[in-house]
């Protein structure tokens, strides 16, 4: 590790040649780099605290944790992963922190060069694994999805109480605006789409169906709100506002 870190002798080279911080070991370092020597670097159970911006550079990084792992930004908890459902709660009257999860944008052209795209947001499941090859068993489903947006606070239980529930969260999906062309003979850019593709159906004896698109708690009245969605008798209607 280069100056201004802490290195010694609760680090080791682990059986597969991998630098390797062990238990309740406390790393500090200012404006340095923590490198994995030899190949992969793996922390357990250790605590790495950086003084200012700083970057831990390695082949593949692990981080080995028996419990949750919580991502903190000047020392509130952000976010946190768990193999169960966890939540962690801002202070008392403090409103809970906001969370970004943001690619690089296309770095400025050179002169003479065109514009670069951003990066892209990769979010995937598993695949299911097959039944054993010679045998008569299932193949196993694919992970889901979930977006799971908050329930709104209850008021306050008192008696004869007239205070309001808050709202269930939203969910919005926005599609980029296309960029300006040029004044003289230059096209505009397209607007982004939005493209739901539902799953074919498996082959087999018997055919599976094919994927839906389902949903539920639709108004049946008309609520008024431009392009909103509602049901009439099963008849699927939008909104005029």
């Amino acid at each position: 590790m280069g100056p201004g870190g802490t290195y010694g002798r609760f680090s080791k080279l682990n059986a597969a040649q991998e630098f390797e911080l062990l238990s309740g070991c406390v790393v500090i370092f200012n404006g340095n780099t923590l490198s994995g020597t030899i190949a992969d670097a793996t922390f357990t159970a250790a605590t790495i605290e950086a003084l200012t911006a700083s970057s831990i550079v390695s082949a593949a990084l692990t981080i080995d944790s028996v419990a949750a792992i919580t991502m903190k930004i000047g020392g509130v908890a952000l976010v946190t992963f768990d193999d169960a459902g966890t939540s962690h709660n801002a202070a008392a009257d403090t409103a809970g922190q906001d969370a970004f999860a943001t690619t690089q944008a296309g770095g400025s052209a050179s002169t003479g060069e065109a514009g670069v795209a951003g990066g892209d947001l990769n979010i995937r499941t598993g695949d299911g694994s097959s039944g054993a090859v010679g045998e008569n068993e299932n193949g196993a489903a694919g992970g889901d999805l979930v977006f799971a947006p908050g329930t709104g606070g209850n008021a306050g239980l008192v008696s004869s109480g007239t205070a309001d529930g808050g709202d269930g969260a939203s969910v919005s999906f926005d599609t980029g605006d296309g960029g300006a062309g040029g004044d003289a003979s230059g096209t505009g850019g397209n607007g982004g789409d939005f493209t739901l593709t539902l799953g074919a159906s498996g082959p087999g004896d018997t055919n599976g169906r094919l994927g839906q698109f389902i949903i539920t708690n639709l108004p049946t009245a008309d609520p008024s709100v431009d392009g909103a969605l509602w049901s009439e008798n099963s008849t699927l209607k939008i909104s005029a506002g």
